[in-house]
């Protein structure tokens, strides 16, 4: 079996970033976390959760980014038939919350032709 290799992709967008979960597909990737806030001792502020499909070069086909109540990250993302499910948390400390959400395959790619 021939070795594969991963080679390292990075993005930059306003603020920061952060990737927190990642799931192999058919024809290339699912990554889950956080965009656009700024990081900050307390857990930072402006976050959106970001789930992104990438290729199997790493190029982003597509890419959500979901404001709920603020400070969302996505810790969790599972291809799920026709969906796929997130999970992670929002709000702030002394104010955070949870959320579990369900995108639909065919809108996302519908979405990026």
């Amino acid at each position: 079996m021939a070795k594969r290799s991963l080679r390292p992709a990075f993005w930059t967008e306003k603020n920061d970033w952060e990737g927190h979960s990642i799931v192999r597909i058919e024809g290339g990737y699912l990554i889950g976390g956080a965009a656009e806030g700024v990081a900050t001792p307390d857990g930072g502020e402006g976050w959106k959760a970001y789930v992104a499909r990438l290729d199997e070069n790493l190029n982003v086909l597509w890419e959500r980014k979901i404001e709920i109540r603020g400070n969302e990250n996505v810790y969790s993302i599972l291809p799920a038939g026709g969906s796929i499910l997130i999970a992670g948390d929002t709000g702030r400390p002394g104010n955070m919350g949870f959320f579990v959400g369900k995108l639909c395959w065919k809108a996302l790619d519908w979405g990026r032709a």
